[in-house]
Order: structure tokens, then C-alpha cells, then sequence
């Protein structure tokens, strides 16, 4: 029998990668959005916070059909919101030190403290054609403003919809960052994206330099995922698509 899969999310551009491909990958299920469908299995994006996402996560949580729930979160927003010094990890006690961090700890601890098998995805900065508002996609369009030259782990977004899918069809249960592992100083980004656009990007003015972020995502390795995009190839390819689906870049 197929499986259903709910998908909930305010996020349009992302879930609809998120759906796309999981159908394209998995023939075995069905991946709706209609929140009054019934499903065994739901993917919460709160990757962005929302309080009506999360009203409806309390309601999933209380289904007696759902068995598993997959959580989307923004590491950026938890990690940097707390207390916790270098290096961020999965195994640390988190300390929040204001609201948002505090929102994020409570939809953690509502999933894990619920009966359902879950699987919470805390997860680095993305990029790619479905995140067409992150920082490389500014980056890309080389606007004007002003950045802190620090360290950052972007991960592409077909490596974030391959993690769903592991979760999907593996048993797995627990907590995991979901990042590349591999962080880039972000005027060495400006200067990839020189070269791959051949063009001068001169109007970015640098502040001073910020705290740099470092996730530990080797728990989730013992389920065999790995990021398979690095940053230039993952440019590249995002780049191709601009001009092809857009003609502009």
C-alpha cells in the first residue's frame, strides 16, 4: 500500500521542491497538502517560524493516523538565539537566551515528548532554486548591502530533500543537523561567484567580522546520506537553471 505523506508549510517555493522531488524519487507514496487529509506520515516546515504551522503541528500530534512526523528547522535561527558557544551540536544541551530560540526548543520538545516516531532536521543555510530569498541568492543578484565577513555552511537544497527522503525510508528516529560540513568564508563566496558570472560585484560593503557557525552532522551519516553538492558545482547549477527557466541570472 502506498504511504501518505502530508506536507505542511507556508513555504511555497521550498515545498513544492520538496514534493516534486519526492514523488520523481519515491513512486510508493502520495505527498499532499491539504491539511484536512489524513496521513500516516507528516513533514512539518518550520524553517521559518509560524504560529499557524505550528497550531497545526499540535493537531498532527493529537492524530491517532499520523505514526511519524519529520520536523523542519532553521539552525541559524537556534543556534545563534541561544547561549551556546562554538562549535553548535545536536549532542549540547541547548540555553535559549530570547523567544525565538525558546519557540524552536518547544516545537522540539512538543515532537519528542509526543508518542509518534519523529525525526527533527536542524538544518544549515540553504540555497538553490526553491530559495530564491537566502543569502546566496542575494549574493547572486549582487545587490547592494552590507555583510559580516564571516563563516558559513550553505547546503544545497536537493541535499536537504535527499535527508527527507533517508527519513522517509529508513527507520530513523532522533535529532540530526543537516549541513554540508564544509563552511566557506563569505568574501570567498563573493569571489566564486565573480568567477563563475565573470562579472565585478564592488557594491558589497564588509562589517566587522561575526561569529562563525559550525554544525556537527555526523550523527546523521550512520544513515549513509551525504551532501553531494559542494558550493561551486551547487552555484553552477543554480545559475544553469536562472538562465534557463528565468533567462537571467
Amino acid at each position: 500500500m502506498d504511504k501518505k505523506i502530508l506536507l505542511i508549510s507556508q513555504d511555497d517555493h521550498f515545498s513544492k521542491q520538496i514534493g516534486l522531488c519526492l514523488k520523481e524519487d519515491m513512486l510508493n507514496i502520495n505527498v499532499s497538502n491539504k491539511f484536512d487529509d489524513n496521513a500516516e506520515i507528516v513533514i512539518v516546515n518550520m524553517y521559518n517560524y509560524s504560529t499557524r504551522i505550528e497550531k497545526q503541528l499540535d493537531i498532527v500530534l493529537q492524530s491517532e493516523d499520523v505514526i511519524k512526523v519529520i520536523l523542519l528547522e532553521n539552525a541559524l535561527e537556534l543556534y545563534l538565539n541561544s547561549k551556546n558557544k562554538l562549535p553548535f551540536s545536536v549532542y549540547e544541551k541547548i540555553s535559549p537566551k530570547n523567544e525565538t530560540c525558546k519557540q524552536y526548543l518547544d516545537l522540539e520538545h512538543k515532537v519528542c515528548e509526543s508518542k509518534k516516531s519523529y525525526v527533527i532536521f536542524r538544518i544549515s543555510e540553504i540555497y538553490g532554486e526553491s530559495f530564491p530569498y537566502g543569502l546566496v541568492s542575494k549574493l547572486l543578484s549582487y545587490r547592494s548591502n552590507e555583510y559580516d565577513n564571516s563563516l558559513h555552511d550553505f547546503i544545497y537544497d536537493g541535499d536537504v530533500v535527499s535527508a527527507i527522503e533517508i527519513a522517509l525510508k529508513k527507520e530513523v528516529t532522533g535529532l540530526f543537523d543537516i549541513a554540508s560540513g564544509k563552511s566557506i568564508d563569505l568574501k570567498d563566496l563573493v569571489e566564486l561567484i565573480k568567477q563563475l558570472k565573470q562579472i565585478n560585484i564592488n557594491k558589497i560593503k564588509w562589517k566587522r567580522k561575526q561569529q562563525d557557525i559550525v554544525f556537527n552532522c555526523e550523527n546523521f551519516k550512520f544513515y549513509k546520506w551525504e551532501p553531494l553538492v559542494d558550493m561551486q558545482m551547487g552555484l553552477k547549477t543554480l545559475l544553469t537553471l536562472r538562465r534557463k527557466n528565468h533567462g537571467w541570472v
